[in-house]
């Protein structure tokens, strides 16, 4: 039971975003001269969505390398607008 008491405590102040006085335990981002809020997205490529965390600029890189194959051919590997990871096309 005890550590049951231990974990609900933990819990409660990791979710805890204010100090005691309502100042924000959570740090700004700057990333190329523009400030973002803890948990805002940050304008960058649009294949590579990212967010501020807490003073670092956390980016999520396409998982392009899971669609990696051969193309048959006469096809190739190419990326077309609007997407962000390449395709089987006609060359």
């Amino acid at each position: 039971m005890r550590g049951s008491i231990y974990i609900l405590v933990l819990t409660l102040l990791a979710l805890s975003t204010e100090d005691v006085s309502g100042a924000s335990l959570h740090k700004n981002c700057t990333y190329q001269g523009q400030v973002y809020a803890h948990s805002e997205s940050v304008d960058s490529d649009p294949c590579i969505p990212c967010t501020c965390l807490n003073g670092l600029v956390s980016c999520v890189l396409p998982d392009c390398h899971f669609h990696t194959y051969h193309c048959p051919s006469p096809m190739v590997m190419k990326v077309m607008p609007g997407d962000c990871c390449a395709t089987c096309q006609n060359p």
